[in-house]
């Protein structure tokens, strides 16, 4: 199709005359086609600004959080450099502790040992008042036995066990002792009261040792001191068997009663 040209002044030739209201529609056209492009072209562009500017945003926010959590683990790895610390600060004064009560330990069980020292030489053997029968018996049943806790004549027929007063009498040639309203015999009265007479003296010897010492009262009275107890109980085991005198027959001694020999 054809379209008029303007010459010279702008008039169009006498050939494109007839042709002019055509070039003047496709003229339209083809601005409101370029208008249209633009137009689309400028929405694309404020599109992709604002999609931009989202992920502007999105990207800090990003970094916000990033920088957040960077100082949230260091607060955390400074809190657990602390705890390291304290806990590592803990164990070694657990482990001083730990020394120091194995030191009191090993001093109490020394001063028990010597505790059983003298209990052995208490229970060395017994001399009797031969001017008393009822002694010269009982002389021979407890060099026999040689019981851990000792026996002191206080009167005719009156005894201390350990820290108890018994009466003693003699019975078909046995020293019997008064318990509540009857006697029981040698044999059974050690079984009875031997090992509670034992722990008894202990325990008041230990503590007079500890004040003169001037430890703690506790320490005597606690789990260390029953413990110490249980260990000498354990260990008075009857290693050798004392035959007594040719009178009396030998009896297998009872663990709680027979004398005990140090380490």
């Amino acid at each position: 199709m054809r379209c008029c040209t303007p010459v010279l002044a702008g008039a169009p030739d006498a050939e494109g005359c007839a042709a002019a209201p055509c070039c003047l529609v496709d003229a339209r056209c083809v601005q409101s086609d370029w208008q249209d492009q633009s137009e689309r072209a400028l929405e694309a562009s404020k599109k992709s600004s604002h999609r931009t500017e989202d992920l502007a945003r999105q990207l800090h926010q990003l970094q916000e959080d990033l920088g957040a959590s960077l100082r949230e683990r260091n607060q955390l790895h400074e809190a657990v450099e602390q705890l390291t610390v304290q806990f590592r600060e803990d164990v070694f004064r657990q482990s001083q502790r730990h020394l120091e009560l194995e030191g009191l330990i090993e001093d109490r069980n020394n001063e028990i040992k010597l505790l059983m020292y003298r209990l052995q030489e208490l229970s060395s053997r017994y001399v009797p008042v031969k001017a008393d029968a009822t002694d010269m018996v009982l002389s021979r049943w407890i060099n026999g036995y040689r019981p851990a806790v000792p026996f002191f004549r206080l009167a005719q027929g009156l005894y201390l066990f350990g820290r108890r007063q018994v009466v003693c009498k003699i019975s078909n040639d046995k020293p019997v002792f008064r318990i509540g309203g009857g006697f029981v015999g040698f044999e059974k009265f050690l079984e009875q009261f031997a090992a509670e007479e034992l722990e008894r003296l202990l325990t008041y010897e230990l503590a007079k040792l500890l004040r003169a010492a001037g430890f703690v009262s506790h320490v005597a009275n606690g789990a260390g001191h029953r413990g110490a107890f249980a260990r000498m109980r354990r260990q008075a085991s009857p290693s050798s068997w004392w035959s007594g005198p040719p009178k009396h027959p030998q009896v297998p001694l009872l663990a709680a009663v027979v004398k005990f020999w140090p380490d």
